[in-house]
């Protein structure tokens, strides 16, 4: 039993010998905390810069909002593909990049329309990239605008886009994940949302030059089968694609009712969606049924709600509205030619033997296709019931 123990004390203590402990540990003072991305092509070399916390400004006690001294800095670097410009913005740093905080990757216009094939390649390739990552494309300029840009709201800027979008869109948080599986399915176009700068915000206070301009949410970017970008689509269309996509359960709407010189402005809810295709020779017909319930919130027409013949006259006027709302969207889509709703999987699935010879030609034959759009939203409620106030009668 003694020799038993003494050589269990002899492996115990060769096994100490062979621990090295955290031999690649690195201090927090060691790193340059990464936040933002930002991805640019100019003169065939890749741009990159990074936004990076300074952690010595920095509290999570402190509120939001710009203070005298940033928290922030941008650095930057170039080379040939996005790994040499990492490498060349390492030259510029006393301290190693960190990326496990990246919450977003923006990308230039320029290099949207180059395309990004190989900016995706990278991305999916590098395991410290998250598919959890939002990704953006900065219309009308470049990811270097963004991530040099402040923003109000929050002492990182970069922090304040990734809010804008989560608030917006319903799983934001996964737009690279979604944009590589749309890139690698049959039938439907990769898109990321769009981030721009909104100059000359506010004229009346010129000391302050914060107000001068700001970073707003623009929509999508649309790309084609070689991930060049083809055009874009605004946030109201992508707000309906979502509805469209089954994607949203809840949406404000301010349908016009012309006949009473007004609008009035709509909380939808319990938002749903069915779509059907159809084939006849080389026509196809994609059939849209949006339903939903809805509370009025706003009533800017002379119609008294508490008759519920005016009701049901508003309710047919809201569903009148979405439905031309609907057609514009997609017609907006097929301008471009980018099948953004996933249209084509609906036909892979009634038609996979038609779908084989046109899933080459899709995006022109969804371009070419009819559509039809049935809208029935019901108003569940409308306020307090009453005469609208411009109608009350002044007292003598």
């Amino acid at each position: 039993m003694r020799q038993v123990m003494r050589c269990a004390k002899l492996l115990l203590c060769i096994s100490l010998i062979t621990l090295t402990g955290c031999w690649d540990r690195k201090e927090l003072n060691d790193r340059a905390i990464l936040l933002g991305w930002g991805m640019d092509y100019k003169a065939g070399m890749y741009h990159a810069t990074a936004q990076l916390a300074t952690t010595s400004q920095f509290s999570a006690e402190q509120g939001g909002g710009a203070g005298k001294t940033s928290s922030f800095v941008t650095s930057v670097g170039k080379g040939k593909n996005i790994r040499s410009a990492a490498d060349d913005m390492d030259l510029r740093l006393s301290r190693s990049l960190f990326a496990g905080h990246r919450r977003s990757i923006l990308i230039g216009e320029d290099l949207a329309k180059h395309g990004i094939a190989k900016v995706i390649d990278e991305y999916s390739r590098y395991i410290i990239v998250r598919l959890r990552t939002d990704m953006f494309i900065v219309k009308g300029g470049t990811a270097n605008d963004i991530l040099k840009q402040q923003y109000p709201f929050e002492r990182i800027p970069v922090l304040g886009i990734f809010k804008i979008h989560s608030h917006l869109v319903i799983g934001a948080e996964t737009a690279l994940r979604d944009f590589l599986i749309a890139a690698s399915s049959e039938g439907s176009t990769p898109v990321l949302p769009v981030l721009q700068v909104l100059k000359n915000v506010e004229k009346e206070n010129k000391k302050n030059k914060a107000n001068e301009s700001t970073i707003i949410f623009a929509g999508i970017a649309a790309f084609d089968e070689q991930l060049k970008l083809i055009g874009y689509l605004d946030a109201k269309t992508n707000a309906m694609r979502h509805w469209i996509m089954g994607s949203i359960k809840d949406l404000s709407l301010t349908p016009d009712v012309p006949e009473e010189h007004g609008n009035m402005s709509v909380d939808s809810r319990q938002l749903k969606s069915k779509v059907t295709v159809d084939l006849k020779g080389d026509n196809v017909t994609i059939n849209i049924r949006l339903s939903g319930n809805g509370n009025i919130l706003e009533n800017n027409t002379k119609l008294d709600l508490a008759k519920s013949d005016n009701i049901m006259y508003l309710q047919k006027a809201l569903n009148k509205d979405v439905e031309k709302e609907a057609r514009n969207a997609v017609q907006k889509a097929q301008k471009i030619k980018a099948d953004v709703f996933g249209f084509g999987e609906f036909v892979h699935r009634k038609y996979p033997k038609r779908w084989k010879t046109m899933q080459k030609n899709w995006q022109q034959t969804f371009a070419r296709a009819k559509i039809e759009v049935v809208s029935d939203i019901i108003i569940r409620k409308t306020g307090q019931l009453g005469e609208p106030l411009q109608l009350k009668k002044k007292k003598s």
